[in-house]
């Protein structure tokens, strides 16, 4: 009323940052009314760039110290659920949770306990299917993980149509090869997986020292039987250790090299290794060549791979492991038979038999049958390229995944138990690359010189014995 103008001044110093009112803001995760753990949240804003956290147990993000002036937007990230955002948020001094409802994937989710995901754990697992007695990898798309995985969650394409089993195993030691199930067909549930540490298979040579060694792990009571196969070279030592991602057992090891059968016993793998000490028993070394057998049925080929992209030598050679005799599982789609051939000179020569065919990365089956007019003990000397396995009737007896034997006379000998009748041996050969052989015959296990009284079928006899 005197007249006096009052004006407003900014009393802010020069150079001095304004002060900016700041709140907190929290995000709360839910599915169905329960808290979502895990879940990665994304705040952000045109003024404050990003910031990120990672929901507790209650399903709350808290973000504090946040300028209370514009907007945010937040977005959920998590394996087992479809992507989420919540837009115009805005922090405040005593701010409401902002909720936000999660709707669950469609597919087949997998949370992983075990190693510490954080520091990244490089995994292989996929789904397996029940095939001809073994559990072999589905081809569908998107059941399969291969690399490095940072968080114990992992979602894959949508559980098959039938029961099913999760095979997991890490990359490097000391994460083991396991099979999980089986779980029921189309579940939703989310599986716990568990991943275990392995063990290594200590080998006491017992100073012995062939230059090559076999150890072949067959997983007992397991869909699939023969699960892996290593050789050793020892190399002038007398112990070695193979570290065989074996999970918890039981197992059957053989142990055997030329010349010997080591050892075939049960294990079950556990927190400490086992050292095998077998003793050797030598095996006759024939002195003169010929006796192999000359006339097989054979069937096939049958592809080794039709996992695409999986060239490893394990699971990548699926068509070795599958049971193509009694499960053509719809890769094949013209049927095959048997049929009769003669092996030249003792050879049975893959490649030359099925000549309409790429011979590489093939498997087929070859067979003849023995007959015994009594039990008698014999040895069934082979080689074979590539990798093979050889059944006794219905018993199997050999399984290598690597070549046996060739440029070595008699590459593995085996004690066969004959009995009185038909006896039927049945060889899957499998091929890389290159040449695809089969050579076979029998020797007396005192004397070490071969068999060739015995009746076969097909009836085409041995090739004849030579110095």
């Amino acid at each position: 009323e005197d007249g006096i103008q009052v004006d407003a001044f900014d009393l802010t110093p020069a150079g001095a940052t304004p002060e900016i009112a700041r709140g907190s803001l929290t995000v709360e995760v839910m599915e169905k009314g329960q808290p979502v753990r895990g879940a990665a949240v994304i705040l952000g804003s045109l003024l404050e760039g990003e910031r990120r956290a990672t929901t507790e147990p209650d399903g709350r993000a808290p973000f504090t110290a946040l300028p209370m002036r514009g907007s945010y937007r937040a977005a959920i990230i998590h394996p087992f659920y479809e992507a989420a955002e919540a837009k115009d948020l805005r922090a405040g001094a005593d701010a409401s949770p902002t909720h936000i409802e999660l709707q669950r994937r469609r597919g087949l989710l997998l949370r992983l306990q075990g190693p510490d995901f954080s520091k990244g754990v490089a995994l292989d697992l996929w789904v397996g299917l029940e095939r001809g007695g073994l559990i072999l990898p589905d081809s569908a798309p998107g059941r399969r993980f291969s690399g490095l995985l940072e968080r114990p969650e992992l979602a894959l394409a949508p559980a098959p149509a039938e029961r099913f089993w999760i095979r997991a195993a890490g990359m490097s030691a000391p994460w083991a090869d396991q099979l999980h199930g089986p779980f029921a067909a189309g579940t939703n549930e989310i599986l716990e997986i568990s991943l275990h540490k392995s063990a290594p298979l200590r080998v006491e040579l017992d100073k012995i020292n062939p230059e090559k060694w076999r150890i072949a792990v067959y997983a007992l009571g397991e869909p699939g039987g023969a699960r892996l196969d290593e050789t050793l070279r020892a190399g002038g030592r007398d112990k070695l250790v193979s570290e065989l991602p074996l999970a918890p057992g039981p197992y059957l090891v053989e142990v055997s090299a030329q010349g010997f059968l080591k050892a075939s016993l049960p294990l079950k793998m556990d927190k400490e290794p086992f050292t095998i000490t077998p003793e050797p028993r030598p095996l006759p070394t024939p002195s003169v060549r010929g006796g192999y057998v000359r006339g097989y049925f054979i069937r096939g080929p049958y592809p080794l791979r039709w996992l695409p992209g999986d060239f490893s030598h394990g699971t990548g050679c699926a068509g070795f492991y599958h049971d193509w005799l009694a499960d053509p599982g719809g890769i094949v789609s013209t049927p095959r038979v048997w049929r009769e051939v003669e092996a030249g000179e003792g050879r049975l020569d893959f490649v030359q038999h099925f000549s309409g065919h790429d011979p590489e990365h093939q498997v087929a089956y070859a067979r003849f049958i023995a007959f015994a007019p009594a039990r008698r003990k014999l040895l069934l000397a082979l080689q074979a390229q590539d990798g093979v396995r050889v059944w006794h009737n219905e018993r199997i007896i050999l399984h290598s995944h690597i070549p046996v034997g060739f440029g070595e006379d008699d590459g593995e000998r085996l004690e066969v138990d004959l009995l009185p009748g038909p006896n039927q041996f049945t060889f899957k050969v499998e091929n890389e690359n290159d040449a695809w052989d089969l050579r076979a015959r029998f020797l007396d296990p005192a004397s070490g010189q071969p068999v060739r009284d015995l009746p076969l079928t097909p009836a085409k006899g041995f090739t004849p014995s030579a110095p």
